[in-house]
């Protein structure tokens, strides 16, 4: 058998791999980027605030790295927008884990994350959330997302938030 018969079909094979591969939805052991556009509603319990109110836009981008075929590692940075009891730009970091399941396009989550709000004021909790998850392909796809939290720092913080996002994920 010659090289460039040899070359053929390894390459034959491959292409067949790679389209079997696509055909599936199902994304464990994948890394990705995802964005997730909300709002935040913050109630704070603090003298220097005077029991704060914030319901504020937020924009979240986070990177996902995987640990198997069901679940995956988090990392987030948001903005918050400015709003009628918060006049500056708001910033959070967050790391957590994410537990999905379900089959083919549709799937549900679960995620926890420990919380860092960092401006305007220092805060340092917990936040759960549920969501839903549309696969419309191999690497991307788009969901909602609802969550609590509590932080403490700056006086004592709990919370809601909820969002839209998508999800674009690579090997």
């Amino acid at each position: 058998m010659s090289s460039t018969r040899c070359l053929l079909i390894a390459l034959l094979l491959a292409a067949r791999g790679a389209s079997a591969q696509e055909s599936s939805l199902q994304h464990g052991g994948q890394n990705g980027l995802t964005l997730q556009a909300g709002v935040l509603n913050l109630f704070t319990l603090s003298r220097a605030t005077h029991d704060l109110v914030v319901v504020t836009p937020a924009l979240t981008l986070g990177g996902t790295a995987a640990t198997g075929d069901r679940g995956e590692w988090t990392a987030s940075a948001t903005v918050l927008a400015p709003s009628t009891n918060q006049t500056s730009v708001g910033a959070a970091l967050g790391v957590g884990y994410r537990i999905f399941t379900g089959e083919e396009e549709w799937k549900t989550f679960l995620s926890t994350e420990l919380k860092l709000h960092a401006w305007p004021l220092f805060r340092l909790g917990a936040r759960i959330g549920v969501g839903v998850q549309y696969d419309w392909s191999p690497n991307w796809g788009g969901y909602v997302e609802g969550a609590a939290s509590g932080l403490l720092g700056s006086g004592i913080a709990f919370g809601f938030d909820g969002g839209v996002g998508v999800q674009a994920r690579f090997f």
